[in-house]
């Protein structure tokens, strides 16, 4: 990676409504797991700081083109990330783009991938994470608002991660209603984390979609955590959420802005707090 490319630390439908969630094994569903034959790494990013989970989050526009899939692979190893998250993919259902999935994907690692539903060109959430990992199939969560896709990952903890990405062409106001209807339905669970592009100016204080945001999430009790810009243009869209019922611990390393795309990637360490042990219990 040349010195430069990190920037500083600074910190459809159904009957119940709009959404739709399709469990794994349903026909939606669709993961890809493939292996390169070699991998590329460095010292990880911040050495004197330990985490459960390195997390990397990115905007790729399009995952699949040959520069960015040898991109995405060093990004992944010379960070050390435990798992990529990898919004507008690109990526097709089937073996089309087998070359491209193998080519980005280091060794050590699997990629699971929910193309866009039916015939339209782009969208489509990857994910990237270390073999060492267990990871459930990734499960759809369709709308008419925005791309959605969950999974439970499990190291020492299990954590539910919801994978997000709103199209800048569909309504924001929608979807502000839309994610707030699903967080009612899951924000309960014991480590949740929240991550994709939002396409909404949340660094704009007078921003009327921001705002609406802001305050879903207020409602569901998410902690944003990411407050540097994400995008080209200097607009923080990428976004990292957990809930404060929960007992994670999410740390912005900063953005990594090796891969050439309009947005910059997020990485983030989770740490999982341990349930106290219980007491054993003494005969007298």
């Amino acid at each position: 990676m040349d010195e430069g490319q990190r920037v500083a630390r600074t910190s459809p439908r159904n009957s119940v409504g709009k959404l739709a969630i399709n469990t794994p094994g349903s026909a939606t569903n669709s993961q890809s797991d493939s292996i390169t034959p070699s991998s590329v790494g460095r010292s990880p990013t911040n050495p004197t700081t330990s985490h459960d989970f390195i997390i990397g989050l990115l905007n790729a526009r399009s995952a699949k083109q040959k520069e960015r899939c040898s991109e995405i692979h060093d990004l992944t190893a010379d960070e050390k990330l435990d798992v990529l998250v990898i919004t507008e993919s690109w990526l097709r259902e089937g073996d089309y783009d087998r070359i491209a999935i193998g080519d980005m994907t280091p060794r050590g690692y699997k990629l699971l991938h929910l193309p866009r539903g039916g015939d339209r060109r782009g969208g489509g959430i990857a994910l990237i994470h270390s073999a060492s990992l267990v990871s459930h199939p990734l499960s759809s969560l369709t709308c008419d608002s925005f791309e959605g896709c969950f999974t439970t990952l499990r190291n020492k903890h299990d954590t539910m991660t919801l994978a997000v990405y709103r199209p800048p062409n569909l309504s924001p106001t929608d979807f502000v209603n839309d994610f707030a209807t699903f967080l009612s339905k899951t924000i309960t669970h014991k480590n949740l984390l929240v991550v994709g592009d939002f396409n909404i100016h949340v660094d704009c204080a007078d921003d009327r979609i921001a705002t609406k945001l802001r305050s879903a999430m207020e409602d569901a009790n998410l902690e944003q955590h990411v407050n540097v810009p994400t995008h080209r243009n200097g607009h923080t869209l990428d976004l990292v959420m957990s809930s404060n019922y929960n007992n994670l611990g999410v740390v912005i390393e900063g953005t990594n802005q090796s891969v050439s795309s309009d947005h910059y990637a997020v990485i983030f360490g989770v740490n999982c707090s341990k349930p106290p042990a219980p007491r054993a219990q003494h005969k007298v």
